[in-house]
């Protein structure tokens, strides 16, 4: 992770530039992908149907992915770099 830049005074009035930098954990990956059953409350979680990570086509897990990472960077506020394709 980059750090962010803090500023802060010194004794002689001037400005000094400090950077921290932290070690973050990636994102837990998930076991399984839960199914959505609309006619369950969400208190019967743990009941919804399942399905392995390795029972899903590439396609699916494609997918997947896309949409987790326009979610997280959604809520960062932020935009991904374009993707560059190769010819």
């Amino acid at each position: 992770m980059k750090a962010k830049d803090h500023s802060a005074c010194n004794s002689s009035g001037g400005f000094m530039k400090v950077k921290i930098e932290v070690d973050l954990r990636p994102f837990t990956v998930p076991n399984f992908v839960m199914v959505n059953v609309a006619s369950r409350p969400m208190s019967d979680v743990d009941s919804e149907p399942k399905y392995s990570m390795a029972d899903l086509d590439v396609d699916t897990l494609e997918r997947l992915c896309s949409e987790f990472k326009a979610s997280v960077f959604k809520k960062a506020g932020k935009q991904p770099r374009p993707v560059c394709e190769s010819s």
